[in-house]
């Protein structure tokens, strides 16, 4: 929940005030985003491993203070400035200061922090993970939905820093949470589960090679990747993507109420389905309501319409988060949980800092966004059909 200052989602009301404040263009902010969340996306592929090997307390206690030194850094926007201001012009020292600090929260808000947690419910809930992640979600799905508004509020008359400097609180508060009541004892050992009726049956992990080489992997990967590429891009470009059908910023950010709603919901449905082994039916579902978000996005001014984007898409999201958490222990076991969502992680970062700078390319190239989420739609329908055809038996 603290760390969605580092999500697309919760970093979008910054978005417009970012670029009131700078003067960038949306172009070199699109593509800055993107080099910020490659650059985090990276930094994933190690994390995964260090994981493994320090243990989750101890992660966190090395991770907790950067986040909460990155949301303060973020914060001193303008007393750094004035700093090196004799040295580096303002366009310069923005792009650079703006890059360090967007990877630094991709890193850890993305993608170290809620790892942390996730890999420690799949260690403590072998045999129920999807029913738990989808309580799990309540919260992190809740916050959603008010993060974005929040943001706004605490970003009032474009004052983005103090939104920060407030933010940074929330890793000192998680901090000392971690510390007094998180033990090494909390961290159980995995507890092997054994294949029942209906349950997938594990396939041993490996290597990177090996599990890079498996359909599986890339039937549930490709859904949680378009559902990144369609996350971060739209939630980037969120209100500009609804002011082209005529909606203000309020409602545009107001949207994620009733996304996280549906988000919520979903997520005890698909958690179900994953637990009775029903992975290619979650993957397929995820691929439906993917492609019902986007075309309630391109009608966005029918009221209606603006619904079914929120659900929809929640719906994406609440099936998103059970598929990245709990299907991987499932098929592959959970010894070497941490390295195999390093991996996932890693090529989901990816793809959605692609679609940042993407999208403004694009709206630049033919004045609207729906170009590509034509596109998206195409992309999808292509992936079901693949899963259809390739997904194992076993997973059925």
């Amino acid at each position: 929940m603290f760390s969605l200052p580092g999500q697309s989602t919760g970093f979008c009301a910054f978005t417009e005030p970012i670029l009131r404040t700078t003067g960038l263009s949306r172009t070199t902010f699109s593509t800055m985003y993107m080099t910020a969340t490659i650059l985090g996306g990276l930094g994933i592929l190690i994390s995964g491993k260090l994981i493994d090997y320090f243990g989750i307390r101890k992660s966190l206690l090395l991770a907790l203070p950067l986040w909460v030194l990155t949301l303060l850094s973020f914060g001193s926007y303008s007393s750094m400035f004035k700093v090196v201001q004799n040295f580096l012009s303002r366009e310069v020292f923005c792009i650079v200061f703006l890059t360090g600090c967007i990877s630094m929260l991709r890193l850890l808000g993305q993608n170290v922090l809620p790892l942390l947690g996730r890999m420690q419910i799949v260690r403590t809930f072998s045999s129920r993970e999807g029913f738990t992640i989808a309580i799990y979600g309540t919260f992190v799905a809740s916050t959603r939905g008010i993060i974005p508004l929040l943001m706004k509020l605490l970003s009032r008359n474009d004052d983005w820093e103090h939104a920060f400097r407030v933010l940074s609180f929330t890793g000192l508060i998680l901090l000392l949470l971690v510390f007094f009541f998180f033990h090494d004892r909390s961290e159980v050992n995995p507890i092997p589960c054994q294949p029942k009726k209906n349950k997938c049956i594990q396939i041993p992990f490996a290597s990177k090679r090996q599990i890079l080489r498996t359909p599986v992997f890339w039937c549930i990967a490709s859904a949680l990747c378009l559902n990144e590429f369609i996350g971060t891009g739209t939630a980037i470009h969120i209100v500009d993507i609804f002011r082209e059908r005529g909606i203000s910023e309020n409602i545009a950010l107001g949207t994620y109420i009733p996304l996280s709603i549906f988000s919520v919901i979903s997520g005890f449905p698909f958690g179900k389905l994953v637990d009775l082994g029903k992975i290619k039916l979650t993957i397929l579902l995820m691929f439906l309501t993917q492609f019902l978000g986007l075309v309630g996005l391109n009608f966005a001014q029918n009221w209606g319409c603006t619904m079914l984007y929120a659900a929809a898409i929640g719906s994406a999201w609440g099936a998103h988060r059970v598929l990245l958490i709990v299907s991987w222990s499932k098929i592959f076991g959970q010894e070497r949980i941490g390295e195999i969502l390093g991996i996932v992680y890693f090529l989901s970062t990816i793809t959605g800092a692609v679609s940042v700078p993407l999208m403004s390319l694009l709206k630049h190239q033919f004045g609207t966004y729906f170009v590509l989420i034509h596109i998206l739609q195409l992309i999808i329908i292509s992936c079901a059909i693949f899963c259809i055809k390739k997904f194992p038996k076993f997973g059925q």
